[in-house]
């Protein structure tokens, strides 16, 4: 994935950990999450989708887009329909439970 969006794991830097939020803005394209949702889930890896709750109601810069909230409703919804997903909080995830798609 461009840009280093999607990565599926946490990152290990020595002094701390990270992962890798995928946007979900009004210039974010809802095939690029869920490649990387996808992406995640077949590495039993993690996803973190980050958004703005401010910019939930704001439609997308492109015509052929749904609106932030409904590109977060999608990715919740496909969550939801997935059996390996394990629900995790950030820090959950960053203290070591990282097999989980979050």
């Amino acid at each position: 994935m461009a840009g280093g969006a999607g990565v599926p794991w946490v990152l290990d830097l020595g002094d701390h950990r990270e992962i890798t939020g995928n946007a979900v803005t009004p210039v974010s394209l809802t095939r690029t999450n869920h490649a990387s949702f996808d992406a995640a889930v077949a590495l039993d890896g993690v996803f973190c989708a980050a958004t703005h709750y401010w910019e939930l109601g704001e439609p997308s810069t492109y015509a052929d887009q749904p609106s932030v909230g409904e590109q977060l409703q999608e990715l919740i919804a496909r969550a939801r329909a997935t059996p390996s997903v394990s629900w995790q909080s950030v820090g959950d995830v960053l203290s070591g439970a990282n097999t989980a798609v979050v």
